[in-house]
């Protein structure tokens, strides 16, 4: 106890002691969903990868690929309309090559360019590193079909948002970034 009447300086002194805690706090919360969003966004990555080949590199592939699901149909009238769409599209293919394979390129360096948004957002969310970078990742993956599965990008994004609006894990991201700036020599410590 203090000689204080109202006791303000043990409070302060409380205070202090969870302060060098939050960043810890902070870790532990945002390490699950973060971690998510890295594997949600190494997910979609490789599925550009993939995808690449197909729409990119070899689109006669996905044509032949379409005639023998045609050719498995049983006979009737389906079967005929399908065999008339996939002679459709790869007339479309054979004429259009290389402004479908830039198209497809494109959209692809793009999905890919928001999948590594969501990895860095994920690696700077779990080191407690860059508030922005860790809100935008999250954010990215809210929007469907831009990270990884569309179906798990959303729950995951949420649920990192959810986390980054707490204000313990906006409180832990302050006192990291300052720990890192209060003695220069700590890094060396490590």
């Amino acid at each position: 106890m203090s000689s204080y009447p109202d006791d303000r300086y043990d409070d302060r002194r409380e205070e202090g002691r969870a302060d060098s805690r939050s960043p810890e706090r902070g870790r532990v919360a945002v390490g699950p969903p973060g971690l998510l969003l890295i594997l949600n966004g190494l997910f979609g990555l490789i599925a550009c990868g993939v995808l690449s080949v197909p729409f990119v590199f070899d689109p006669d592939r996905m044509v032949a690929s379409f005639k023998n699901i045609a050719a498995q149909q049983p006979p009737g009238q389906q079967k005929k309309d399908l065999e008339k769409k996939v002679e459709d599209f790869e007339n479309q293919v054979n004429q259009n090559r290389d402004a479908m394979a830039i198209q497809n390129g494109v959209g692809l360096t793009i999905a890919a360019i928001l999948n590594v948004l969501a990895i860095v957002g994920g690696l700077m969310m779990r080191s407690l590193k860059s508030y922005g970078w860790s809100m935008a990742g999250a954010i990215v993956s809210i929007i469907p079909c831009t990270t990884g599965c569309c179906c798990t990008g959303i729950p995951f994004g949420i649920w990192a948002l959810i986390v980054l609006s707490r204000p313990e894990v906006k409180d832990a991201f302050v006192a990291a970034r300052s720990s890192r700036f209060s003695n220069p020599d700590d890094q060396y410590m490590r």
